[in-house]
Parts: structure tokens; sequence; C-alpha cells
């Protein structure tokens, strides 16, 4: 349960720091540049809308998502888990980058966790898309998740910069759960 908790805990950092940023900038000379995207939620079985080819999934995933970036000149951090309903197949990772723009988020970052044990330490992306608490067509959305090996890097320094938030293979409408991104 341990894990549980560190993902809940800085799940409810990233939220309040989303929260506390605005009135903090009212009081401030210099406006935070803070970005988040925060949310947990399922998705699956179905297939992804909104990109430029879809991407089906016969299979359901629960996911959690904390991730801040350029508060005070830090760098991005966070972590991101999707597991496999079916089977318990967890695939972790810290973030260590975040682009948002209007209500889509990407995260990139290394993975910490796989099944089985074996491919920590490869980059990771993943979308995702804040259409408020809607279900349906309007509902909020996750990408597929990727492994990013050295020859299919999107954007020059990834992980440490994540590319354009929007995502080339559009999202799975969530289930259930709420991300926000701001």
């Amino acid at each position: 349960m341990k894990g549980k908790s560190t993902y809940l805990t800085v799940g409810l950092a990233v939220l309040a720091l989303v929260v506390a940023a605005p009135a903090a900038a009212k009081f401030s000379r210099h406006a935070l540049l803070a970005h988040a995207a925060a949310g947990t939620g399922a998705f699956g079985p179905g297939c992804t809308t909104g990109g430029s080819q879809a991407w089906c999934d016969s299979r359901s995933f629960v996911f959690h998502l904390a991730a801040i970036s350029g508060f005070s000149g830090f760098p991005a951090f966070g972590y991101f888990d999707r597991t496999n309903v079916a089977n318990g197949n967890t695939f972790a990772g810290s973030v260590t980058c975040l682009s948002v723009s209007g209500n889509q988020a990407s995260v990139g970052g290394f993975v910490t966790r796989t099944p089985g044990g074996s491919g920590t330490g490869v980059p990771f992306l993943v979308y995702v898309l804040d259409n408020g608490r809607s279900r349906g067509a309007l509902a909020d959305g996750i990408s597929p998740f990727a492994i990013v090996g050295p020859e299919e890097t999107p954007v020059a320094g990834f992980p440490y910069v994540c590319p354009s938030p929007a995502s080339p293979l559009g999202y799975h409408s969530l289930t259930s759960g709420d991300i926000i991104v701001r």
C-alpha cells in the first residue's frame, strides 16, 4: 500500500499547488509559471478519437497521474502509472517533462516499474485531455502509453523536454475519473 499512498500524496500536493498558484500570483510581483496535470480514472476497451490515426485496444486500464513543472524555476516532476485491470500488470514512471497548452498536456519521464521488472529506465510518453467532468464524446481523455526508443525521440531533449501536448494518436475517453490540466 506504500506505493498507493505515495502517488496520493504527490497528487494532493500537485492539486494544492494548482489551486494555490493563482491566489499566490495576485500577491507577487512575478506571476507563478507553474503548469500541472493530475488525475485518476479508468478507460477502455475502445479506440482513440481525435488523432491522425485511431489506436484500438481491447483491454481496460486504470491510471494515476500527478505532474507539475515550472514552479519557481524547478524542472518537471511527478508520477504516472497505468494498470491493466484484467491481469494487474503495471507500468509506472517518474515524470521529467510536462508541456501544457489549453486543456491538453504531454507528460514524459523514465519508466520505474514494469511487469516482470525489466525495462526500467527507458523513456515513456503519455498525453492527457481535460474536458471537464462530462462523460461520452466530451469525456476527459488519455492517449496510449508509449515506451520511447532512442530512434523515436519526439523532440530534442526528450524526456526532459516534452513534445507539443496534442496527441497524434488521439485519446481514449475515460469511463470514470477526472483529469485536471492547468
